[in-house]
């Protein structure tokens, strides 16, 4: 059953269309139990966010890789997308810190 409380978790789902047909049709439900929800839910479509000009000083620092932090390289292993000799090379440096 949904309630008031938890009734945005569905919302999304119900205007993207992902909702699958049992929980389409409790949203649905639940909307015409509730007509104030409804009519803002209706009004969703017609706003529109636009972004103001912002930079952002710092952003190349952002995109920078410095392969030798620790955390990168224990990221791209859990990734799987260190192999072969990366890998490795992790290996010893974990085996280093122990």
């Amino acid at each position: 059953m949904i309630t008031r409380e938890d009734h945005e978790l569905y919302a999304a789902g119900y205007l993207d269309g992902t909702l699958d047909s049992l929980a389409r049709e409790a949203f649905e439900e639940f909307l015409s139990l509730h007509p104030g929800v409804r009519r803002l839910l209706e009004e969703l479509p017609s706003i529109r966010l636009y972004p103001s000009h912002v930079t952002f000083p710092g952003k190349a620092a952002l995109k920078a890789f410095d392969e030798d932090r620790l955390d990168y390289r224990v990221i791209a292993v859990a990734e799987g997308m260190a192999v072969g000799e990366e890998g490795e090379d992790f290996e010893e440096s974990v085996a280093a810190y122990r």
